[in-house]
């Protein structure tokens, strides 16, 4: 998925390798993998992966950070079902990576579940101009 309009991202896969590479205007653009959350409410989780690329300055004023992602949806207790789901919690990886050429490196995040969350999609951004790439990517549950 993208900001909004034009195609402004070239996503492939190859040898277990994913890539996502920026050629237009729309300041960020990622991909994402949503899981069930339910048998995870109350859990603390880390999600991790080797993150390398080249990433130039975004060009726009909006700066979205570049690297892994969780967002965590649901509805939260007590509101009305009417009001369907939100987004409950948003973490982005650390460390951050900035502006330059990067090499294989690991980034991680954090998460706790909270209770009423119903997914939790787990992705790379890209925010930046340039391109870069995932491999490795795991989710395990904190003691």
């Amino acid at each position: 998925m993208q900001h909004a309009g034009s195609d402004s991202y070239r996503i492939g896969a190859r040898d277990g390798v994913l890539r996502i590479e920026r050629h237009g205007p729309e300041p960020w653009g990622k991909v994402v993998q949503a899981i069930p959350a339910a048998a995870l409410v109350g859990r603390t989780l880390e999600f991790s992966a080797e993150l390398r690329g080249e990433l130039a300055p975004p060009g726009e004023r909006f700066v979205t950070p570049s690297g892994l992602v969780a967002v965590v949806h649901g509805a939260p207790p007590g509101a009305p079902a009417i009001l369907g789901e939100t987004v409950l919690g948003q973490r982005l990886g650390e460390p951050e990576l900035g502006e330059g050429r990067h090499g294989w490196k690991v980034q991680r995040l954090r998460l706790e579940v909270p209770e009423g969350a119903s997914r939790i999609e787990l992705g790379l951004i890209l925010g930046h101009q340039g391109w870069i790439e995932l491999r490795h990517p795991a989710l395990r549950p904190l003691p």
